[in-house]
């Protein structure tokens, strides 16, 4: 027999559960909804800002190896100017250019455990077509003139 003092969860609670695994823990910042084409100006502007630090693209540390450093630098070349890597991705990214330097090293050595951890890097960072299909879609510039031209 149920206990009439203990009520199952509401259906939104066990919707949001579900589909979330947790209540949200963050907002979202401007440029995630600009990114996710959810970013409304009237609800948007002035009310989540982003860190201007955070909207950098990282830094490789010092201690990392020659070919690290050029896996690092190939990768800032192509994504850098997306703007999806930025420094809290740091630490993947140390990894994905540490294991893709070993992999490079000797490729008939490197175990499948590693090659599991360096596609995992590679779809973290948005490194592969299947990832990159995935990807938010950016904001498309707008032209200029036309009927734009004339609302002003």
């Amino acid at each position: 027999m149920l206990d009439p003092y203990q009520r199952p969860p509401p259906r939104y609670f066990t919707h949001a559960v579900k589909h979330f695994g947790e209540f949200m823990s963050q907002a979202k910042t401007v440029a995630q909804h600009k990114l996710d084409g959810t970013y409304q100006p009237c609800r948007h502007d002035g009310v989540v800002q982003e860190d201007p630090a955070e909207s950098k693209f990282p830094s490789p540390p010092d201690w990392i190896s020659a070919r690290a450093r050029e896996q690092w630098n190939a990768i800032k070349l192509e994504m850098g100017s997306i703007g999806i890597i930025r420094i809290p991705d740091r630490a993947v990214m140390i990894i994905h250019c540490e294991l893709f330097a070993e992999y490079q090293e000797c490729p008939r050595e490197f175990p499948a455990s590693k090659v599991a951890q360096l596609r995992a890097t590679l779809n973290d960072l948005y490194l592969t077509p299947v990832s990159r299909a995935k990807m938010p879609a950016l904001e498309a510039k707008k032209p200029e003139g036309g009927f734009a031209s004339l609302m002003n």
